[in-house]
């Protein structure tokens, strides 16, 4: 176990950032995300409502960036939006559009599983999720929505955010309140398209702006534990260890429940995972958390790493052989996790790590060459080049 990552400040004064160090327990959060993902595509029992590994993934994913964002602009005194971008493109694009091009290939060539060469137009141009919203069949690519979502996040979210700490300095109130407003009005847009709008199943489960509001509850945390009131984050500590058991079992308990269907009962099921998620990433800030603990194990974390990797791969290979030989029998379904777990690590040592050393060498540089209009929560001032502000221990990668 790593020592402990008890928030570190330069003072204990609301509104400074602390630094948060690389918590693997996430990295196992990850792994427990897909897994539960992967076992319900592959109609394992007892995943009946792994498609819920998503929602988790939305939550985690506005926390890590929300805290990348913050790092950047607090260590360096800018947001570079080209560095952003362009470490986003290099994490995410090269296995991405590897996935497209295996995927059109083989429904060419070998399994036609319907759809396919629809969906890599839209996966292409990252709009699968609205595609799956009406209705759209995509064959392999389906599972494309999800990242459709969270690369729309991510194109809109650091402009937003930097408008956030521009707001909160003209405002003089703090950025944590803000992103929890916007994390109200998504979630309060969500419940008035299920009570009053009565929105369709396929609209509410893909359209980003219903999305949004699991993403916002990350971000929300990320401002609260970087920026936010210090006695908050050291009550936060020390309820972690029942914060996490419950939660993680919470989690457990809603995979293995089933898939909600109904909008209400999909609603509140986003509402339950978004809690628990939120909960459990807090709680594993405190080496006292049996549940930090069990999700630092070495082989969920290294699931976790390869997280991104296992989502992408497992479904074109699931739907080529349920295409071709069906997947009710257990021998195929065997075959279609080993040939999972065979992809996966080539994908993830052969493909994706040379573009992640290429993302953190090119990256830095261009960060450190670039300006960018922004605002320091850390001097309430416009943000300059400065090698004095607070600089984290090592932000868990996305």
């Amino acid at each position: 176990m790593r020592r402990s990552t008890e928030p570190t400040s330069h003072g204990n004064e609301p509104g400074r950032p602390v630094a948060l160090g690389y918590q693997p327990a996430l990295d196992g959060l990850r792994a427990l995300a897909a897994l539960s993902v992967v076992g319900f595509h592959l109609r394992v029992p007892g995943f009946d409502g792994g498609s819920l590994g998503v929602d988790m993934f939305f939550v985690l994913s506005g926390f890590l960036i929300s805290g990348l964002i913050l790092r950047e602009v607090s260590a360096r005194g800018s947001l570079s939006f080209s560095g952003f971008y362009l470490r986003r493109g290099l994490r995410l694009l090269p296995a991405y559009f590897a996935v497209v091009a295996v995927c059109v290939a083989g429904d060419v060539l070998v399994v036609d599983a319907g759809g396919t060469l629809r969906g890599a137009l839209f996966s292409f141009l990252y709009v699968a999720n609205w595609a799956a919203a009406l209705g759209a069949g995509m064959g392999t690519l389906g599972h494309t929505w999800s990242l459709s979502v969270e690369e729309q996040f991510y194109l809109l979210w650091p402009v937003l955010l930097v408008g956030a700490t521009t707001a909160a300095r003209r405002w003089r109130t703090s950025l944590p309140a803000i992103i929890a407003a916007a994390c109200a009005l998504a979630w309060a847009g969500a419940a008035y398209a299920v009570f009053a709008a009565d929105v369709e199943m396929g609209m509410l489960n893909n359209a980003t702006q219903f999305r949004a509001a699991e993403l916002l509850t990350g971000c929300t945390l990320a401002a609260v534990l970087l920026t936010g009131d210090p006695r908050r984050r050291v009550w936060t500590a020390r309820s972690a260890p029942l914060a996490g058991v419950v939660s993680l079992v919470g989690l457990v308990a809603l995979v293995m429940v089933g898939a909600p269907t109904s909008t209400t009962v999909l609603l509140g099921t986003w509402v339950g995972v978004s809690v628990f998620t939120t909960a459990l990433i807090a709680s594993v800030r405190s080496e006292g958390s049996p549940a930090a603990r069990l999700l630092s194990v070495g082989p969920l974390v290294l699931v976790g790493k390869m997280s991104y990797g296992l989502y992408l791969w497992h479904y074109p290979v699931l739907v080529s052989i349920d295409a071709a030989v069906g997947l009710d029998s257990l021998g195929a379904k065997l075959l279609a996790a080993t040939l999972t777990a065979l992809v996966v690590p080539a994908s993830y040592y052969w493909l994706e790590t040379p573009f992640l050393r290429l993302k953190s060498r090119v990256g830095a540089q261009l960060s450190s060459s670039s300006t960018s209009s922004a605002y320091s929560p850390t001097t309430n001032t416009p943000l300059v080049r400065s090698r004095t502000h607070w600089v984290p221990t090592g932000w868990p990668s996305r």
